[in-house]
C-alpha cells in the first residue's frame, strides 16, 4: 500500500500506481477510490458485467466517489467564504468564466443553426444525497 498523496487531496492514495498499471485502470479513475475499483472490475469481468451482480463492490465504490466529491464540495465551500484565506501553493486559482461567456456562446450557436430559441436543455446536477436529478430549463 502506498501513501502517496494526490495534488489537491488530502486523502491518501491506497492503491500504487504499479497496481493501478497492472489492473487497467483508466487514468481519469486512478484517485483516492481506485483501491475500490480493482476489484469491482474483476467482479464484472467474472460475472460477465451482469447489473445484480457485485452490487457491494459497485455501492463501495459509489460511496467513495461521492463522499470525495462532498469534501471537495465542502472545501470549495469554504475557500469562497474565505477568500482571504491562504492557498496552498500547488493550487491552481479558481477557473471562472467571463462575464457574458454563455450568453455569447448561445448566440454563436443560434447563428451557425446548431441552437433554436426554441430548445429545451437539461441539466443534471448531483444533490448531497448523491443522487442524480435532471432538471429542464429553456436557456443557459
Amino acid at each position: 500500500m502506498a501513501e502517496e498523496v494526490k495534488l489537491g487531496s488530502t486523502k491518501p492514495m491506497i492503491a500504487t500506481q504499479a497496481e493501478m498499471v497492472e489492473a487497467r485502470v483508466p487514468i481519469p479513475y486512478r484517485d483516492q477510490c481506485a483501491h475500490l475499483l480493482i476489484p469491482l472490475n474483476l467482479c464484472r469481468a467474472a460475472e460477465f458485467y451482469l447489473p445484480w451482480r457485485c452490487e457491494l463492490e459497485r455501492h463501495g465504490y459509489e460511496k467513495c466517489e461521492c463522499s470525495g466529491s462532498a469534501r471537495s464540495r465542502r472545501r470549495r465551500r469554504r475557500s469562497r467564504s474565505n477568500p482571504g484565506a491562504p492557498r496552498s501553493p500547488s493550487s491552481p486559482p479558481p477557473l471562472t468564466p467571463k462575464k457574458g461567456f454563455h450568453k455569447r456562446h448561445r448566440e454563436q450557436g443560434m447563428r451557425a443553426g446548431i441552437l433554436s430559441w426554441n430548445s429545451v436543455y437539461y441539466s443534471v446536477t448531483r444533490r448531497k444525497d448523491c443522487k442524480l436529478v435532471m432538471q429542464s430549463r429553456t436557456s443557459l
